[in-house]
């Protein structure tokens, strides 16, 4: 299964105005791992997983998807495989219906029209959503939004899901709704989140950034517990172990 490999290799990218946001960053995720990408604010990790399926591409070095180097010309088919799910939910819900919403992508691939059909219908059982298929996007709460902007990703049969701040603005019932779904989600996963209670929960590996560099990857338990590194990076312990006595 390599084409579920996810890799950067010295990969680097300046923004137009000069500003270096990542630094030769390099890593390799495999098959079925669960990873939470961390970091304060500024380290890098949008620009990051913007490369993983083409939005943006390296000023120097490389992402790739197995033997895929991703670039101008296989963003498109990368597209197929690595799903996601941006921080607002409102950059992937547009159309009229959510039904339509998870059916564009599918339709974009040239599926059938019952394949279509039985794509979106999964996705959205999957997340609790059929019953609000002909709902409009405005009418739908922040976990609502949020659950129908995976399904869009879903519909596509992603062998790898990143999603950026997953919890961001959800109530704590519609936050355990993202974290049984992230759970029992079985392909590769990765997860930009600054709520380290919920990489706790969802991830054996962390990759920590700040200033656009890996400043530590390992297991989740061993980085999440070290106060002085997160201290380091601008960052505190998860609620779970604040006054515990780390």
């Amino acid at each position: 299964m390599s084409h579920h490999l996810v890799i950067a290799e010295n990969l680097s990218y300046s923004y137009p105005d000069g500003t270096r946001a990542l630094d030769d960053v390099s890593f390799e995720i495999h098959h079925g791992e669960s990873v939470g990408l961390i970091g304060p604010n500024g380290a890098g990790k949008s620009t990051l997983i913007n490369h993983l399926n083409g939005y943006l591409l390296p000023t120097s070095g490389q992402a790739r998807i197995g033997d895929i180097v991703i670039n101008k010309k296989t963003r498109q088919d990368i597209r197929k495989t690595v799903g996601v799910v941006f921080q607002n939910p409102d950059d992937q819900l547009f159309m009229s219906r959510i039904y339509e919403d998870v059916a564009f992508g599918p339709e974009n691939l040239g599926l059938p029209p019952q394949v279509i059909e039985d794509r979106v219908k999964a996705a959205l059982s999957l997340l609790n959503m059929w019953p609000l298929r002909d709902k409009a996007p405005h009418h739908l709460s922040d976990g609502q939004k949020r659950a129908a902007a995976i399904a869009t990703v879903l519909s596509m049969d992603p062998d790898v899901l990143v999603m950026d701040e997953p919890s961001s603005n959800l109530d704590p019932k519609s936050r355990r709704k993202i974290i049984n779904f992230l759970n029992e989600f079985e392909h590769t996963k990765i997860i930009v989140s600054h709520d380290l209670d919920l990489i706790w929960d969802c991830c054996k590996r962390t990759i920590l950034l700040k200033d656009g560099k890996v400043e530590a990857d390992g297991p989740t338990e061993e980085i999440l517990k070290n106060k002085e590194l997160l201290e380091g990076c601008n960052l505190e312990l998860p609620f779970r172990f604040q006054g515990d006595g780390f």
